[in-house]
């Protein structure tokens, strides 16, 4: 799925059993894109058609929780029920597979403890990969895999696994026509009980938790029905039960998950949903010698594919990225309205003040000197008191206000490069074959690269694959490279590639002189001037 953010829920769990009444029914919603604790409660007792499979469901995700607890893994992801949806989708697995091949007690119970604590650990693992090399969640990757694990533990031991029945035919409500009872049997699909009965009941429950989720949901289903049948390939109930919630859930990732629902939006969700189905067949067709079915990788690619591809743009244009992932379309619809009057900015990348105190901008965007042409977005800071940037002569790098101040991260992020050997200037001069001189460039989690420059030689503090937050040390500024006086320059830019064009983007929470001169005026967002003063606006979290 996606991260949730800490403001999306109340504060971290301060006990185990808070933990658990927070976050076992979370992760249930999280498999429809939700934080919404009520639906969670509601799919829990829909997996109890089968309740041996749903009671082991439950269990492996209580004890995922424990252990999570106990190891110490981030307890907001623990209470919104992030850490906790792999473990639970990794039982279901388990739970089903039982129902093929009647594992004695021993077997069961350890293949159930191996997948709840096996998927919790490769969760974090993988989160934190993704995250560090595509500031994107592994969605249900981790669950996958160990699903896959088990079914060829499963194989090896039993040999090919034949269809559980779950219920008896009478869940499948005979009377419905063919469409309507394949479109309940993929939402059943999800928690592992392809029914009709149970399936309409969770697209019910989903309807009343958002609408949108829901209508969002269908289209995608639609569109990936649609596209099989357009290809010719068989699109009953036999041939979608166990591909047709991918394309669901390409629906609501896409339409509402990653992105404000627009009518772009339902565009991309039909879109992805109908290139899910080809997908979904061939890879159906690789796993058919093994008699294994394409689970839930087919949507993972794509849904993948797709949003790190889109965050490449350099323009919002009418997919605008969910400002609260968790808090439901309807939510995050209302959030972009509001905001969108609020903050004229919003869809310019925003960066924090990189440093502590009041700071001059002494080159601004299209500056006289080097801001210019390709590279004209970014922001050259110094240090000046009473308008002088130094003190005595200015002879000595020391005598600059600005050497040697700390330099902070402007974002949340991983840092993909630095240098750190390059020699200081000696004031007036520069070093024009190593423009930047020593630096530290951060890929932002909003997947744009951050870069500030000019650090003086061995004042980087940070190291390569390291991630910091907005306001951490980063190190001290200096005069290397193109820097005849000790400044500290910033930009962004979409490529990772040292001199890659820069990108417009603006501060945030930032304090400025007003035109009298006597007061300060404080800035949402905005991007300075030459000749600004500029300082860093104290805010208090809990407002």
């Amino acid at each position: 799925m996606f991260s949730f953010p800490d403001s999306t829920h109340a504060s971290a769990p301060r006990s185990l059993g808070e933990a658990l009444a927070s976050g076992v029914p979370r992760a249930y919603a999280v498999l429809f894109y939700s934080g919404d604790a009520r639906l969670g409660w509601f799919l829990i007792l829909v997996t109890m058609f089968a309740p041996d499979m749903g009671l082991f469901g439950l269990g492996g995700v209580v004890l995922a929780a424990a252990l999570a607890w106990v190891l110490g893994f981030d307890r907001h992801q623990l209470r919104n029920g992030y850490l906790l949806f792999n473990p639970l989708l990794a039982c279901l697995t388990v739970g089903w597979l039982h129902r093929c091949y009647q594992f004695p007690v021993n077997v069961h119970l350890a293949l159930g403890l191996g997948a709840s604590v096996g998927a919790l650990f490769l969760a974090v693992s993988m989160n934190t990969a993704f995250g560090n090399l595509f500031g994107l969640s592994s969605h249900s990757l981790p669950a996958v895999g160990v699903a896959y694990v088990i079914y060829f533990l499963g194989f090896s031991l039993y040999g090919p696994a034949a269809l559980g029945e779950i219920g008896g035919d009478w869940l499948d409500l005979p009377f419905l026509p063919g469409w309507l009872q394949v479109t309940g049997q993929s939402f059943g699909a999800m928690l592992f009980m392809p029914k009709a009965l149970p399936g309409l009941l969770v697209l019910a429950g989903l309807v009343v938790a958002s609408r949108l989720s829901a209508i969002l949901g269908l289209a995608g289903f639609i569109a990936g029905y649609s596209s099989m049948r357009f290809l010719g390939f068989v699109a009953e109930p036999e041939g979608v039960l166990w591909c047709g919630f991918n394309f669901l859930l390409c629906g609501i990732s896409l339409g509402g998950g990653y992105y404000v629902p627009s009518r772009a939006s339902l565009l991309l969700a039909i879109t992805g949903a109908a290139m899910c189905a080809p997908v979904a067949i061939a890879v159906a067709e690789a796993l058919r010698y093994f008699g294994l079915p394409p689970s839930a990788l087919p949507g993972n690619f794509v849904v993948l594919t797709l949003a790190y591809a889109l965050r490449q743009r350099r323009e919002a244009g009418g997919l605008k990225p969910c400002p609260a992932p968790g808090s439901g379309p309807e939510r995050n619809a209302r959030l972009i309205l509001i905001n969108s009057l609020r903050f004229p900015d919003l869809n310019t990348p925003a960066l924090a003040l990189p440093f502590d105190g009041t700071r001059t901008i002494t080159q601004g965007f299209n500056g006289t000197m080097t801001h210019r042409g390709l590279w004209q977005h970014a922001l050259d800071f110094e240090l000046h008191q009473d308008g002088r940037a130094f003190r005595a002569e200015g002879s000595a790098l020391e005598d600059y206000f600005t050497f040697d101040t700390p330099v902070l991260a402007p974002c949340n992020g991983v840092v993909t490069r630095i240098m750190d050997r390059v020699q200081d200037n000696l004031p007036g001069r520069n070093n024009a074959d190593q423009n930047w001189g020593n630096f530290t460039l951060i890929r932002a989690d909003a997947g744009y690269h951050v870069l500030l420059a000019h650090f003086k030689k061995g004042g980087v503090q940070v190291i390569e694959g390291q991630r910091v937050k907005t306001g951490e040390m980063l190190g001290y500024c200096g005069n290397t490279g193109r820097s005849p006086v000790p400044h500290l320059h910033l930009h962004i830019q979409d490529s990772p590639d040292l001199g890659a064009a820069t990108r417009p983007f603006c501060l945030k929470h930032y304090l400025e002189p007003a035109t009298d001169g006597k007061a300060q005026v404080y800035r949402t967002s905005g991007a300075p001037s030459s000749g600004a003063q500029v300082s860093g606006a104290r805010f208090q979290p809990r407002l």
